[in-house]
C-alpha cells in the first residue's frame, strides 16, 4: 500500500509540531518567564533591598546609635513608607538597627529595644546617642551653623536643657527646642564652642533611680571592676546589668568628648554632698512614659 503523498515540506511539518507542543505546554513556560521578568523589573523599580539587621548600630566601642521618640503613638512599619506592624504607644529612648537611605540624610530609622520594632520617619525622632545636655544656667552663648562659621546667633540657657547631639574637639552640636513645644519639636540645630561654655553648664539627663545609683557609686568604695559613674550616666547605662571591660571603657573614652567628660567638681563640697542635695531637691525637667528625668551637672558626678 502506497502512503499518501506529503502535501507540505518537512520543515513546515516540524514547525507545526513545535507550535503544537508550545500551545500545549507553552502557557506554563510563558507564565514562569513573565513572572521572572516582572520580578526583575520590580527589583529595578524598588531599588536595593531594605536592611534588616539583628543588632543595633555601634558608633564606637559600647556606644550605640540611639534616638529619642518625640511623641507618643508612633506607628512603626515593616519597610520605610510600608505597612504598620506596631504602634509605639509611649515615648522611649530607642536603639537604631538600620537607617534609610544607606547614604545621605536619613529619612527613616529602624528602631527598637532588645529587638527591632520597625521603621519610623526621621521627623518623629531626635538622633541622640548619649544623655549629654547643656543645662539651664542663665548664661548666654553663641551658636554657629558649623563649627568654623564666623556668623553667630545668640542662645540663652534659661529654660529647658538642650541635648548635645554631636561634638568635635572644639565644639558641640546641640538641638534647640521650639519654645512652645519643648522636648517635642526641634526649632534649630547648631554648634557651640566648648571654650565658651562654663564647665557647670554641661550635664546629663538622668532618672531618679539613676541619680540614686550615682549616689551609691559615690559613697561606696569603688571596686576595680566597677563602671565609672560619669561614663555610664552619659551612655544611659546606669543600673543596667551590662558591665564595661577595660577595652570598652577605653573605646568609649576615645569616642566621647574628653574636654567634657573630664570636667572637675567646682567648690569645696564633695560629689556625695552635691548629689545628696540634688536628690533632696529632686525637680524633674521632663517626664514621659511615667518616667521623670532631670538634668544634673557633670561636675556633681564622680569623674571616670
Amino acid at each position: 500500500m502506497t502512503p499518501p503523498p506529503l502535501r507540505y515540506p518537512l520543515p513546515t511539518i516540524v514547525i507545526l509540531v513545535v507550535l503544537t507542543i508550545l500551545g500545549w505546554r507553552g502557557r506554563d513556560w510563558l507564565a514562569a518567564a513573565s513572572a521572572s521578568v516582572w520580578a526583575g523589573i520590580e527589583r529595578l523599580r524598588s531599588g536595593p533591598p531594605f536592611p534588616e539587621s539583628n543588632e543595633p548600630i555601634r558608633v564606637g566601642g559600647p556606644i550605640l546609635r540611639k534616638v529619642l521618640l518625640l511623641r507618643d503613638g508612633v506607628e512603626a512599619t515593616d519597610v520605610p513608607e510600608g505597612k504598620p506592624v506596631e504602634t509605639i504607644s509611649r515615648r522611649i529612648f530607642a536603639d537604631v538597627y538600620d537607617i534609610w537611605p544607606l547614604s545621605g540624610e536619613p529619612t527613616h530609622y529602624r528602631i527598637g529595644n532588645r529587638r527591632p520594632i520597625g521603621w519610623v520617619e526621621a521627623g518623629v525622632v531626635l538622633p541622640w546617642n548619649t544623655r549629654l545636655v547643656l543645662c539651664p544656667t542663665g548664661s548666654s552663648l553663641t551658636m554657629r551653623a558649623d563649627p568654623g562659621d564666623r556668623e553667630v546667633s545668640p542662645l540663652s540657657l534659661d529654660s529647658v536643657p538642650f541635648p548635645v547631639l554631636d561634638w568635635s574637639s572644639e565644639a558641640v552640636r546641640v538641638a534647640v527646642w521650639e519654645p512652645s513645644e519643648p522636648w517635642s519639636k526641634v526649632q534649630r540645630r547648631g554648634w557651640i564652642r566648648i571654650q565658651d561654655v562654663p564647665p557647670e553648664t554641661f550635664g546629663v539627663l538622668v532618672t531618679r533611680y539613676e541619680l540614686l545609683e550615682l549616689l551609691r557609686l559615690a559613697i561606696e568604695p569603688t571596686r576595680d571592676d566597677s563602671p565609672p559613674g560619669r561614663m555610664m550616666a552619659v551612655l544611659g547605662m546606669l543600673g543596667s546589668e551590662s558591665r564595661l571591660n577595660n577595652e570598652q571603657r577605653e573605646a568609649a573614652r576615645r569616642q566621647l568628648p574628653g574636654e567634657i567628660l573630664g570636667v572637675r567638681s567646682i567648690g569645696d563640697d564633695s560629689v556625695e554632698e552635691q548629689l545628696g542635695r540634688i536628690n533632696e531637691g529632686w525637680n524633674p525637667d521632663v517626664s514621659w512614659s511615667g518616667i521623670a528625668f532631670q538634668a544634673i551637672p557633670l561636675t556633681a558626678i564622680p569623674a571616670p
